[in-house]
């Protein structure tokens, strides 16, 4: 029966990867955004330079992380930020030797909507995740304006100046950023990988033509004074850098402990008596081993070492260097192991038997994917019918919330 056992759990470890639930994440992003237009019928004769439009870019955002491991997310967002350029040098009629800079200033406030589908690289296990990803984005123009400007030597000033809302351009825009970022996940409030930071760097590119036509369809000619049609399309692209910052939806929920139930009446055999030692630490066991001492018959109690989230089977991240320590111990040597889950009695007598179970195959589960040979682990579960003292205090249930480790032939 432990052969099959053993056989089912190893099976059974996808199964419980593909139930895990979603995590969901509320944040703020915040970083850099480097703009420039693109031009696809420029004269680069008459306009022979372009400079990038900088700014900074604020986001707030949710994500939802899901599929095993959480390796996909789906991270809807809406940031601010500013974009334009500005094409100078342009036709400076050096011949006349008066004109000491002409150029085009485009800046224009937008609104994005993104939804940004990101795969996640690694496991829950692991605090650091990289990730790669790809973000639809849709824009929506807030204002700005135009400037179109000849600065004489001797100071003076002739152009135009426009409010974005008095020119005919695009208030809607469209783009598409393919991305690459990495997590570091930390505790907080005893939660284990709960919250995140995150570093992020993406490339945008522009979908759709956001040069349109100027004032009354056309563009002016800020030295002639004439008017003319505009050709060709103007989109935007550039580069972004931001960090953002997630904390879970569950980080605020308060845990309610489960009220005393009444257990059904059970006939309950008592532990036995035994003049030897009940329980051993890990660092003893090692000692044991190390003195070439028999390690049979001997159990190590992880009393309020190995902790799970609440209610559930999922090991908490701070037990895992316990886990890593003890998987290394097993390995030293060839005796069976059989893990035990205990559980203090409040709640059911029957909830408190699944629980055990589930958490002793959890641990059992982690010591495979550490290293540990399966043939030589097994797993058993007793709820809250062999307590190591009474359940009368605090102090006392924490101790018969347990996991044993027995040595056997």
């Amino acid at each position: 029966m432990k052969k099959l056992a053993m056989s089912m759990a190893m099976v059974a470890v996808s199964i419980t990867a593909a139930a895990q639930g979603p995590n969901i994440y509320f944040g703020l992003g915040t970083g850099f955004h480097s703009n420039q237009m693109k031009y696809s019928d420029l004269n680069e004769t008459r306009f022979p330079t372009s400079e990038n439009l900088n700014s900074g870019v604020l986001s707030l955002f949710a994500e939802i992380d899901f599929l095993p491991n959480h390796m996909l997310a789906v991270r809807p967002q809406f940031s601010y930020l500013r974009r334009g350029g500005t094409l100078k040098d342009i036709e400076k009629y050096e011949w006349t030797n008066t004109v000491k800079d002409c150029y085009y200033k485009l800046n224009s406030g937008f609104l994005d909507f993104r939804m940004p589908v990101l795969f996640q690289i690694g496991t829950d296990e692991f605090p650091v995740r990289p990730y790669v990803g790809v973000a639809p984005i849709v824009g929506f123009s807030t204002g700005g304006d135009i400037d179109m400007a000849i600065w004489g030597k001797n100071m003076a000033v002739a152009g135009y100046h426009l409010e974005l809302n008095q020119a005919n351009m695009a208030s809607t825009y469209f783009a598409v950023a393919p991305m690459v970022g990495i997590k570091i996940h930390f505790p907080v409030r005893g939660l284990a990988n709960a919250c995140f930071l995150g570093l992020e760097a993406s490339y945008e590119i522009g979908l759709t033509d956001t040069y349109g036509k100027e004032k009354d369809g056309d563009a002016v000619d800020v030295m002639g004074g004439a008017k003319y049609p505009l050709a060709g399309t103007r989109k935007f692209q550039g580069f972004e850098l931001n960090a953002t910052v997630g904390i879970p939806l569950h980080i605020a929920e308060k845990k309610v402990e489960p009220k005393p139930v009444a257990p059904a009446p059970v006939v309950v055999r008592p532990r036995p008596v035994v003049k030897k030692k009940a329980c051993y630490t890990l660092e003893e066991i090692d000692d044991m081993i190390n003195r070439r001492e028999s390690v049979i018959g001997k159990t190590i109690c992880a009393v309020d070492i190995i902790n799970f989230d609440f209610n559930k089977a999922t090991i908490k991240r701070e037990s895992y260097p316990y886990l890593q320590r003890l998987a290394k111990t097993l390995t030293r040597t060839d005796a069976k192991v059989e893990v035990k889950g205990h559980t203090d009695n409040v709640g059911s007598d029957d909830y408190n038997m699944d629980l055990s179970r589930k958490r002793a195959k959890a641990v059992h589960d982690y010591l495979i994917r550490l290293g540990v040979n399966p043939n030589n682990l097994s797993y058993s579960y007793y709820g809250a019918s062999q307590p190591l003292t009474d359940n009368d205090t605090e102090e006392g249930r924490t101790t018969n919330r347990r996991v044993e480790f027995e040595f056997k032939k």
